[in-house]
């Protein structure tokens, strides 16, 4: 079954992508599903139309931004995998200005909790690291019945040749599960997040407990690559990443 890579040019295209997208991390089990999607099936689907348009206007205003797929074309070019890829000129995203709103969930602990996971989530993405021109990989999922095809390498390999082209870096934030997968494509470590909201903010109530315990192996592993993937010696430079309550940092040669 061959495979082909696509850029998304439309906004028609994009709700596959996202109920892909929901679908493969429902499948992971991923703790961000709650956060990005809600508790339950119905409330994730009716978010399918809505997060559509969402993900295409960030898209269509953001300069840089790219939507790849990867479709099957013995399946009516069924789309098998999706990324979202920045070229960021150097300054902080526009879409780092805009304070999460977790709007599909009811006012109250339940919002407040994930709507200051995904301001953390954006903090991370937009700090003091990133100010200087890179290629970012913001999102990215192959869907489980479609992976070991070469899927994600098609995809891989234009981010990474993009970025080698223009010589800057490639930046992701990867789950411990997809974190080698990338390690293949010449990214290293530089240390782990720990998104959860701080101390101060903690309510003692039910609905936060439920959303801790929902979120409770909610870590993310910031990875670079340097330009052609070569690596010098100093691969991590701690000076150049401050630590801050949201980040503990994991060093590896």
């Amino acid at each position: 079954m061959p495979l082909e890579l696509c850029h998304v040019t439309s906004a028609n295209e994009v709700p596959e992508i996202v109920e892909g997208w929901m679908k493969n991390e429902a499948h992971l089990n991923q703790p961000l599903l709650s956060v990005n999607w809600g508790t339950d099936e119905s409330s994730r689907q009716d978010r399918v139309e809505d997060l559509s348009a969402r993900q295409w206007f960030r898209h269509s205003t953001t300069p840089g931004s790219v939507w790849l797929k990867v479709v099957d074309t013995d399946l009516s070019d069924k789309v098998v995998a999706a990324s979202r890829w920045i070229i960021r000129s150097g300054t902080a995203s526009s879409e780092a200005e805009r304070p999460a709103r977790a709007y599909w969930l009811p006012l109250g602990p339940e919002r407040k909790f994930c709507e200051e996971i995904r301001n953390n989530f954006s903090a991370v993405r937009n700090g003091p690291t990133r100010q200087k021109p890179h290629v970012h990989l913001a999102t990215n999922y192959t869907l489980a019945e479609h992976r070991r095809r070469g899927a994600n390498t098609l995809m891989m390999e234009w981010g990474t040749r993009k970025a080698d082209e223009l010589g800057v870096e490639t930046w992701l934030e990867a789950t411990p599960l997809g974190s080698m997968l990338y390690v293949r494509h010449g990214f290293g470590f530089l240390y782990t997040v720990e998104l959860y909201p701080s101390a101060e903010l903690r309510e003692d109530n039910d609905k936060w407990r439920h959303w801790e315990e929902a979120t409770k192996n909610l870590r993310l592993a910031v990875m670079r690559r340097p330009v052609n993937g070569v690596w010098n010696d100093d691969r991590v430079d701690a000076a150049s990443f401050p630590a801050h309550d949201l980040v503990r940092n994991i060093w590896l040669k």
